[in-house]
């Protein structure tokens, strides 16, 4: 009696090609993705993130850096700062023995100055008041620091016309008329930029509150080509109350505020820091950050490398498992 050994021989040289094949691929994933493990490691250690805010609000805040400072176009508004002098002429007084100079219907440019602090208001449909003071840091504080240029003003024809030391307050009238006219206010602003805290604020009935809006994370994705640049993780929710404060940001935040004929106004910009603290009312909130659990989820290509690397070792361990089952049955 003769026994062929040809063929179990032949079936077992091409199970152990195909196998051969596999593993060299599957090998080839894996190093794929241990490479881009050693790059992106760095990426995802970066302590800081884009944080991208919309809000619809009564109140922010925005503390200036001093370079390149805004320069604000506008017409028709109140502004009133402190006389240079007692004897300035057009001085008024408000009331309690300050004299101020006001210019009614202000048409031009107001160019701010240094380093200063910006708050703007307007609660519900109320008029938009936007107030400029002296930001009192390290640099400008003590005995010898004096009161500061906080901005300069320009009329329609870009001529001088004063400059507002210590303070200056803008006041925009009937919104809702400047709207039907076909007119809202754009200002852009610049610096660190916060919300209205209402976490401990005194009970009143015309307190502002932040009234809606969302924060997002702008995330950049490993520079390695072939794949999209960023991705955005969110948006997270702001509800009536809230606030959004970054926490160590990084350089300063960029925006612009628009006012219209709905309640509050408008407030968009973005801000690179380590991460955002939302609060509501009466609470401690909570932090949001990108973190490398966040990155790793929202990776594209690395999502790609995991999916053909399980399908890889799904079709080794599929043709062992037939391959032994063929063998039993022979």
């Amino acid at each position: 009696m003769k026994i062929s050994l040809r063929r179990p021989l032949l079936k077992h040289r091409a199970t152990n090609e195909r196998l051969h094949i596999l593993a060299l691929v599957s090998f080839f994933i894996s190093l794929l993705v241990s490479l881009y493990f050693t790059i992106a490691y760095p990426h995802w250690h970066d302590d800081t993130s884009v944080f991208n805010v919309q809000i619809r609000t009564e109140q922010i805040e925005v503390s200036t850096t001093g370079g390149g400072s805004p320069i604000w176009y506008m017409s028709d508004a109140d502004v009133r700062f402190p006389c240079p002098d007692e004897s300035a002429q057009m001085c008024d007084t408000d009331g309690e023995g300050e004299l101020f100079y006001r210019i009614p219907e202000f048409t031009g440019a107001v160019e701010l100055r240094g380093k200063v602090k910006i708050t703007m208001t307007r609660v519900g449909s109320s008029e938009f008041t936007v107030t400029i003071s002296q930001m009192h840091d390290e640099e400008n504080s003590g005995p010898d620091s004096g009161e500061q240029v906080v901005a300069e003003l320009y009329d329609a024809e870009d001529e001088f016309l004063a400059s507002a030391t210590g303070y200056a307050i803008i006041s925009f009238h009937d919104m809702g008329k400047r709207y039907d006219e076909g007119e809202s206010i754009y200002l852009n602003i610049s610096g660190v930029i916060d919300s209205v805290d209402t976490t401990d604020y005194p009970d009143s009935n015309t307190r502002p509150v932040l009234l809606e809006g969302d924060v997002s994370i702008l995330e950049q994705a490993v520079p390695i080509p072939l794949i999209r640049e960023n991705y955005i993780i969110g948006p997270f929710e702001l509800g009536l109350g809230d606030s959004v404060r970054m926490i160590n940001p990084y350089g300063k935040a960029e925006g612009f505020v628009r006012v219209d004929d709905e309640p509050g106004f408008r407030a968009v910009y973005r801000s690179e820091a380590e991460k955002a603290l939302i609060t509501r009312y009466r609470f401690d909130g909570y932090h949001l950050s990108a973190g490398i659990w966040n990155r790793l989820l929202h990776d594209e290509l690395l999502s790609i490398l995991w999916a053909l690397t399980i399908t890889i070792f799904s079709v080794v361990l599929t043709t062992i498992g037939m391959d032994s089952k063929k063998d039993t049955s022979a």
